[in-house]
């Protein structure tokens, strides 16, 4: 059943294409190299639409929409809230070559930009692109976190080079969170034993375009998080407001007892991954070192704990502007996601 709910029907010219598997998404490509459309067809002529344009490396924007087979083609709109369509009605026909054009008697409406003519592509083609893309968004991170390390503080340089050492262990981990069990089973560096639960794909996910644009766009926020630098004007200390750029954020202010209080949220993507963690460093644990540095220590004894738990720990270091955070046994409130990383200070949000 489930097989021919997915089944793509290539009755139609549109997917008459020699060589195209009926049970996989179509791809195809225009000629800037800048505009992707995929289209998956299934049981009754239903079409589910994925439009992708590269802004630059790991930037991207993404359109979705649904339709219906009309005809020798197709007819498609964007998804609205709750996957109701919206927007104008596209027309899409042909074989190999795809002819996209607004639905004609639609006057008035703005076309968003997916008119024009598109080429199919293979998978492995598209795999290879966003691999290249995946990799110039590398290169340009590198010289991005150069940059932020030439202009840093010299107090806030070692978190720096902490943190571009740190990266690719960070990006790999949001890459695995963001697969199934199966998928993660063939990620680069994944164990090469059988794990219980995961059975590794046809294709290895390191050779699937989905694992290099993830990978690219990671890397994308990346380089906009360590470009961002510290705000000036911002001093450093414990006070203040901090994020990893990945869904980390942490508020920490001083009381009047000298504790440190802080509220620390982690948002890592998909559901189950996230939460939220409160408390205070106690004033008998804040250390400052003579290179300025601090650190911080929090024991939550208010969890309710089981046989063989352990009381969650966080492990607090500051350093110039940059707060490094290492947990342990915090899995009860993080989910899948965690806490730890490396925040940079930002400028308190507007109250509104």
């Amino acid at each position: 059943m489930l097989a021919a709910l997915r089944a793509v029907v290539f009755s139609l010219a549109i997917f008459s294409a020699p060589g195209l598997s009926g049970a996989q998404p179509v791809t195809y490509l225009d000629d800037t190299g800048a505009r992707f459309i995929t289209i998956e067809m299934f049981e009754g002529g239903r079409v589910q639409i994925g439009y992708r344009t590269v802004g630059g490396p790991g930037v991207y924007g993404r359109w979705s929409g649904s339709g219906q087979q009309v005809g020798k083609g197709i007819e498609f709109s964007q998804k609205g809230g709750d996957d109701a369509a919206g927007g104008p009605v596209y027309v899409a026909t042909g074989q190999s070559r795809l002819t996209v054009k607004l639905k004609p008697g639609q006057a008035g409406l703005p076309d968003p930009g997916l008119s024009g003519v598109y080429q199919h592509v293979s998978d492995e083609k598209v795999a290879q692109l966003a691999r290249k893309d995946s990799d110039a968004a590398e290169k340009k991170l590198d010289e991005a976190g150069r940059m932020a390390s030439q202009k840093a503080a010299a107090e806030d340089k070692p978190a720096i080079a902490e943190w571009r050492k740190a990266w690719s262990g960070l990006r790999d981990r949001l890459i695995d969170l963001s697969v199934s069990p199966a998928e993660s089973a063939a990620l680069p560096g994944a164990a090469t034993k059988p794990q219980p639960g995961r059975t590794a794909p046809a294709v290895p996910v390191g050779k699937q375009a989905e694992y290099w644009i993830r990978r690219a766009e990671l890397t994308a926020g990346a380089m906009y998080f360590i470009s961002a630098g510290v705000p000036p004007g911002l001093k450093s200390g414990w006070e203040g407001n901090y994020e990893d750029g990945f869904g980390g954020f942490i508020e920490i202010f001083v009381v009047s007892n000298g504790d440190a209080r802080f509220n620390l949220t982690a948002g890592r993507g998909p559901e189950g991954s996230g939460g939220n963690i409160e408390g205070r460093m106690p004033v008998n644990t804040l250390k400052t070192a003579k290179d300025g540095s601090s650190t911080g220590e929090f024991t939550d004894t208010r969890a309710d704990l089981k046989d063989g738990e352990q009381q969650p720990l966080l492990h607090f270091r500051r350093v110039g502007h940059f707060v490094i955070i290492e947990s342990q046994y915090a899995e009860r409130y993080s989910g899948r996601g965690w806490f730890d990383g490396i925040y940079a200070k930002r400028v308190p949000p507007k109250e509104e």
